[in-house]
């Protein structure tokens, strides 16, 4: 039994509605996820899966099952760590996610400079869509340093490598304008009252609008693009 690829199927399971969903979210056939759920509920004499009901779920024995298969897989990640550190043979490697948005001149750079500080240790990139997946491989151990947005998280230590300021103007009629402040401070109260606003927002090719995009995201903040490239190329036309 595939103990790495049942508890990534049986996690994503809480993520989708049906068993063709998770299937395509992992890139596998349905026969063949159907298959590995049916033999494992088989093994262990238990249903792991409600597939009765949309959206799909994890029982109380599927998620006990989960937690058992995070201790096995974690045991194990930790026993080879311990067990590495004698051989004369391997090399230590620090994993590193970026999310793609927060690529620039500046990464080349960065990573350069490990390499000249640290030249006997090798650096693995990876490239990881947003930070809520990079939460999870950090807590899981998977990748040692994520960069890109900061988690507010009391278990992971942020640093800031540099920083970008920015401001959102909303007009007078939206809920957060107050005529007697000049500005708010961001915060999670005031982001959630931005959730269905209208945005004025620039092409979908934009590395600028990319990164605003992702903000909202992490926040769980979803916008309404209501002006967009059509509105922008008029008025650069009348310049």
């Amino acid at each position: 039994m595939d103990e790495k690829l049942l508890h990534k199927v049986l996690v994503t399971v809480e993520e989708v509605k049906t068993i063709t969903d998770l299937a395509n979210r992992l890139y596998l056939s349905q026969p063949y996820i159907s298959q590995l759920i049916t033999k494992t509920e088989v093994k262990y004499n238990v249903c792991l899966v409600n597939r009765r009901k949309t959206p799909i779920s994890l029982t109380p024995a599927g998620k006990e099952l989960v937690l058992g298969l995070e201790k096995i897989l974690n045991d194990r990640k930790y026993m080879s760590q311990r067990i590495n550190q004698y051989s004369t043979k391997s090399e230590s490697t620090i994993k590193i996610a970026i999310t793609p948005i927060w690529i620039s001149r500046k990464t080349s750079k960065i990573i350069q400079l490990l390499q000249q500080s640290h030249p006997y240790t090798q650096f693995g990139i990876y490239r990881i869509f947003t930070s809520n997946d990079s939460l999870k491989l950090l807590e899981n151990g998977s990748i040692d340093i994520f960069w890109g947005a900061q988690f507010h998280n009391s278990q992971l230590l942020s640093n800031y490598v540099y920083r970008s300021r920015a401001c959102i103007i909303v007009p007078f009629n939206h809920p957060l304008f107050d005529k007697n402040k000049y500005e708010l401070l961001f915060s999670q109260k005031v982001l959630n009252k931005l959730n269905y606003s209208n945005e004025v927002s620039l092409t979908n090719n934009s590395a600028f609008q990319k990164i605003v995009d992702h903000l909202f995201e992490d926040a769980d903040i979803k916008l309404k693009k209501a002006i967009k490239e059509m509105i922008l190329l008029r008025l650069h036309n009348y310049q």
